[in-house]
């Protein structure tokens, strides 16, 4: 018994482009934050500004002395000393913030000595 495949009849449709820019389109952006600036508190700063919702996909660089916020249900505060390198840093970023958005980074941050921190 043999049996042979055809494939799809259907006709193959054209790619569709799009020529304008939609204002809830995805944007991409790169961000140099300041030495001596807080890191997150930046980021919620350009969501604000823009009224625009963020997320961050990637992260990189050096940063000295964190502070780490715990979420608002336990307030803690971790503070971290000395010089740190960014494995990764990811997160979502509301232009509302607070209580009535939602500001969430998890991040993995590594010595020079190989010892890491993350949350």
């Amino acid at each position: 018994m043999s049996s042979s495949f055809t494939g799809s009849k259907n006709k193959p449709k054209s790619p569709v482009f799009v020529t304008r820019d939609s204002p809830n389109a995805l944007r991409s952006h790169v961000m140099e934050v300041a030495s001596g600036s807080d890191v997150a508190e930046s980021i919620a700063e350009f969501a604000r500004k823009r009224q625009r919702g963020v997320c961050v996909l990637s992260a990189s660089g050096i940063v000295t002395n964190v502070t780490i916020r715990q979420p608002c249900d336990s307030g803690a505060v971790m503070a971290l000393h000395g010089r740190f390198e960014i494995l990764s840093l990811t997160g979502a970023f509301s232009p509302w913030g607070g209580a009535t958005g939602v500001n969430r980074a998890d991040y993995i941050l590594s010595r020079r000595s190989g010892t890491g921190s993350g949350g």
